[in-house]
């Protein structure tokens, strides 16, 4: 099984998070933990933590996704005359990267029942 604390830990660490913040965030990253698990070549791979990244990033992705389409990941601040803005679309493909980078790290352990047929 995959360890939902560390994953969640990480993403908390990864993200900044606040408590509350974190409590919203705990369904989508249990969910994925569960989609992850669903798709181990075995089920002792689970606690690999090559899985338990790629499970880190795929909850960082989909949080930030959420995050950009709810309108939070509007990042700014001022200070003086200066002010500082982060890109939301920035942020979504940061988290895209990090997402394939950590997936393609345990391709390995997954199995791949995707089957596309498009001609005969």
């Amino acid at each position: 099984m995959i360890d939902a604390s560390r994953v969640t830990k990480a993403v908390s660490r990864l993200l900044g998070c606040t408590e509350e913040e974190l409590f919203s965030y705990a369904p989508v990253i249990k969910a994925v933990c569960r989609e992850v698990f669903s798709k181990l070549a075995k089920p002792e791979y689970g606690s690999d933590s090559r899985v338990q990244n790629a499970c880190t990033g795929l909850s960082v992705y989909r949080i930030v996704l959420a995050r950009l389409l709810s309108g939070e990941e509007n990042e700014s601040f001022k200070v003086g005359d200066i002010s500082v803005t982060q890109s939301p679309s920035l942020a979504l493909e940061r988290a895209s990267v990090m997402r394939d980078e950590l997936m393609l790290g345990a391709a390995e352990l997954l199995k791949d029942d995707n089957f596309l047929f498009m001609k005969v």
